[in-house]
């Protein structure tokens, strides 16, 4: 097993840990490379202590319920500066920020838009 880091466009080895025959020794190779890692690594390793409850709520929540508000505020702010806001469709607004502030597909824009 062979520790490798990318400096510029090359891969280093900085270190050979060894070869293994069998399960018994490739598990004590990875033992041993995670012991390597970490020294080299030197990052605190950091425990928040988050409480059964608090693991569950960030299993529950997925980037499909988190809106960011900020930028369609920003550019709502814009379109009716722009005087688009004075077109009696709503929904012209609502594709426009879309379209803005998640960038995709026209299929995608109308899923959006729909849920």
């Amino acid at each position: 097993m062979q520790i490798v880091k990318k400096i510029g466009r090359r891969n280093v080895v900085l270190r050979t840990i060894g070869c293994s025959r069998n399960e018994r020794e490739l598990t004590k190779l990875e033992i041993e490379v995670e012991l390597q890692l970490s020294e080299l690594n030197r990052q605190l390793h950091l425990d928040f202590g988050r409480t059964e409850r608090e693991n569950t709520a960030l299993e529950l929540l997925s980037s499909s319920s988190v809106r960011a508000v900020g930028p369609e505020l920003i550019l709502s702010y814009i379109f009716d500066c722009i005087g688009f806001s004075k077109l009696p469709e709503e929904l012209f607004k609502d594709i426009v920020l879309v379209r803005l502030v998640y960038p995709s597909s026209k299929l995608r824009t109308t899923e959006y838009i729909g849920s």
